[in-house]
C-alpha cells in the first residue's frame, strides 16, 4: 500500500517509519534510505558487487602444525574440532591413518576379513551356471534387470571352505535392489 507525503510524493510505509535513516553509498555516493538494524553499506547489489573491501570481513584463524609433514597451516577456528592431531590436507591425514591406524584383527569393526580366493576358483564359470539356472531373471522378484548379482545366501565371511560357499545351493542370482535388500538381512540376523 502506498502513501503521500506532505509533498505529494508518493512513500511506501516502510520508509515513513522512525527505524530508517539515510546513508551514502561508499561506492557511488548516492544517498538511500535502509533500515537502522540492516546496517547497509551500499544502495545497491551492483555497488556492493564493485566494491573493493566486498565480503571481508575479520575472521577467526588459528595457526596449526600439520601432524604428519609438521607444514603450518593456518584455517579458521570454527575448523579444529577437539581432535588431538590436526592435518593440513586429507592426504597428509590418509597418510597418518595408514600408518598409525589399527588394521585387521586390531581394528574394533573387524568382522573376519574379505577372502580373495573365494573369486578366483573357478568363479566366472559358477557364476554362467547360476545364470543359467536363473534364466538371468531374478530369482527374488522374477524380473530381468540390467545389473545382476550372484549372492551367497551364506556369506563367504562366514565359511572356510570355498567349495562350500560356491555351491549352486549357496548361490542365487538376483537383481541390484533385491541383491542389496537380502545383504541387509544377513546383517540384521548376524
Amino acid at each position: 500500500m502506498n502513501w503521500k507525503d506532505k509533498k505529494g510524493k508518493q512513500v511506501t510505509r516502510w520508509f515513513n517509519y522512525k527505524g530508517t535513516h539515510k546513508s551514502i553509498c561508499f561506492v557511488c555516493g548516492n544517498p538511500f534510505k535502509s533500515f537502522i538494524s540492516d546496517k547497509r553499506k551500499y544502495c545497491s547489489w551492483r555497488c556492493y558487487q564493485q566494491s573493493p573491501t566486498r565480503g571481508t570481513r575479520p575472521r577467526n584463524r588459528r595457526k596449526e602444525v600439520c601432524g604428519w609433514c609438521q607444514k603450518e597451516f593456518e584455517r579458521p577456528v570454527a575448523n579444529f574440532k577437539a581432535k588431538k592431531r590436526h592435518f593440513c590436507s586429507h592426504s597428509c591425514s590418509a597418510d597418518w591413518w595408514a600408518e598409525y591406524s589399527p588394521h585387521g584383527k586390531n581394528h574394533p569393526s573387524w568382522s573376519g576379513g574379505y577372502t580373495q580366493k573365494a573369486y578366483t576358483d573357478g568363479w566366472a564359470r559358477i557364476k554362467k551356471e547360476v545364470k543359467k539356472r536363473a534364466d538371468n531373471k531374478c530369482e527374488s522378484c522374477g524380473f530381468i534387470h540390467k545389473l545382476m548379482d550372484v549372492h551367497h545366501k551364506i556369506p563367504v565371511r562366514l565359511k572356510k571352505h570355498i567349495k562350500i560357499t560356491n555351491h549352486l545351493k549357496n548361490l542365487q542370482l538376483l537383481c541390484r535392489p533385491c541383491h542389496v535388500k537380502a545383504d541387509c538381512l544377513l546383517r540384521q540376523k548376524a
